[in-house]
């Protein structure tokens, strides 16, 4: 929620990125704090439309610190987490 989020970031020593897994349209995320908190923001979620309607939700100065991941890191229904640390790897190159 809003409250434990910026409630334990005290505790994050770097604030160079933050990766929230499970985004959906991120109604209970702070994110204008978030954003401006942080440098690079990565939104995880299996659904891509809820990835859209979350990137679309963050002020628009801060839109170029965003990164949306689409993935399932389950396994279920897709590569899992070792699918997005490919995908990872592949950007940074």
């Amino acid at each position: 929620s809003r409250e434990e989020i910026t409630a334990g970031a005290p505790a994050v020593p770097h604030r160079k990125a933050v990766t929230v897994l499970g985004s959906g349209e991120g109604w209970d995320l702070p994110l204008e704090w978030l954003a401006s908190e942080f440098e690079q923001i990565n939104f995880l979620d299996i659904d891509e439309a809820a990835l859209a309607v979350v990137v679309a939700r963050v002020p628009g100065e801060f839109r170029h610190k965003v990164q949306r991941w689409p993935n399932d890191v389950t396994g279920l229904n897709g590569p899992g987490l070792d699918g997005l640390l490919e995908q990872c790897r592949r950007k940074r190159r």
